[in-house]
């Protein structure tokens, strides 16, 4: 954690998994980290689901891929 300490580490994590690093950046900032989990995809997420009527809890359970929404040159 030495490497890492003083400076902003931010998390992109996968729809599935978002709320798992949520607890785990809450662990590492119990030691003193400055860890961010981004919202980006899960945002991202929401506004998809919005649009096509889609329930954002089946998104998160198909694992569904918004690497094409998110970031089109990817």
């Amino acid at each position: 954690m030495q490497r890492i300490q003083g400076r902003t580490v931010i998390l992109y994590s996968d729809i599935d998994a978002h709320d798992d690093w949520e607890r785990k950046a809450e662990i590492l900032r119990s030691y003193g980290l400055n860890v961010q989990v981004s919202q980006l995809i899960k945002n991202h997420a929401l506004k998809y689901a919005e649009q096509y009527g889609i329930d954002y809890s089946e998104l998160v359970k198909q694992k569904y891929n918004l690497r094409g929404i998110v970031c089109p040159s990817i």
